[in-house]
């Protein structure tokens, strides 16, 4: 590969790094295409990507966007998992697929500009997303609400149930009530 291609890949990986919520490594020996590609599509769903490149370039990109490099982590054959809406969907991708392929190992991410272990994209992945939180947060904004709507609509219907047990006890003990006078 020319230097010049990969100045430009490691650019546009640079580029990547900077817009992503978090970045998780994970190795994906054993993986097929189709099932490659199916995790892509999944990850777009979700506003992260799946990125494969080689580690000297990735390790040249973190060095260009002064990001940590973790050795440990970016051997042997690896991929990463940008996410770019926020730092959950990614690893909720990465978790749900790692169920059902055991090949996709997480090894570490880089989260906040600091490198974190599996159990720390474990705990991320178990956080509700944006859209789980704005609902629970309207159902909270809507409990005051509907209660008040109940109790309001209550003290009439209390009242009409009152009257008509009031008309209906009359009526029972045979005193009919009395005509308004004109």
């Amino acid at each position: 590969m020319k230097e010049n291609a990969r100045s430009i890949i490691v650019e546009d990986f640079r580029e990547l790094l900077s817009k992503a919520k978090i970045a998780i490594v994970a190795d994906y020996k054993g993986l097929t295409v189709r099932e490659l590609e199916t995790f892509r599509r999944d990850l777009r769903e979700k506003g992260a990507q799946l990125k494969v490149l080689k580690n000297t370039l990735a390790k040249r990109a973190l060095k260009d966007a002064e990001l940590p490099i973790d050795e440990t982590a970016l051997t042997g054959q690896v991929a990463f998992v940008l996410g770019y809406e926020d730092a959950v969907s990614g690893p909720q991708a990465a978790k749900v697929f790692a169920k059902k392929h055991k090949q996709l190992v997480v090894r570490a991410g880089l989260f906040e500009g600091e490198w974190v272990g599996p159990d720390i994209i474990q705990k991320l992945a178990s956080i509700p997303n944006k859209d789980t939180l704005r609902a629970m947060l309207l159902m909270l904004l809507k409990g005051p609400q509907m209660k008040l709507v109940s109790l309001l609509s209550a003290v009439p219907q209390e009242f009409v149930a009152t009257v008509a047990a009031l008309a209906k006890k009359k009526e029972e003990s045979g005193s009919a009530p009395e005509e308004a006078k004109d």
